[in-house]
């Protein structure tokens, strides 16, 4: 499951301590072992899940992609983001 929102003030004061993550256009696939979370600084990407879903992500998306979600990811500008894993 991939769910995509738009964070407030608070959770956005959390996220800018996370990591950061960037990646030039490209396409790879993904096994997610950990849930994870991210917000998106720049670029743009669809990220493909099995069996048929499908998500566009941009600038100001915030992603939540659950464990156990096997992924094609398409970067079609490259990307910047914060990230972080959870057990």
């Amino acid at each position: 499951m991939i769910k995509v929102e738009t964070p407030d003030s608070r959770q956005l004061e959390v996220i800018s301590t996370w990591q950061t993550w960037e990646k030039e256009v490209c396409e790879f696939d993904w096994s997610y072992t950990q849930k994870e979370q991210f917000y998106i600084l720049e670029g743009s990407a669809i990220i493909s899940a099995k069996p048929s879903e499908q998500v566009a992500i941009k600038p100001g998306d915030f992603v939540t992609i659950e464990k156990g979600v096997e992924s094609r990811w398409t970067i079609t500008s490259a990307i910047k983001k914060h990230f972080k894993f959870f057990p």
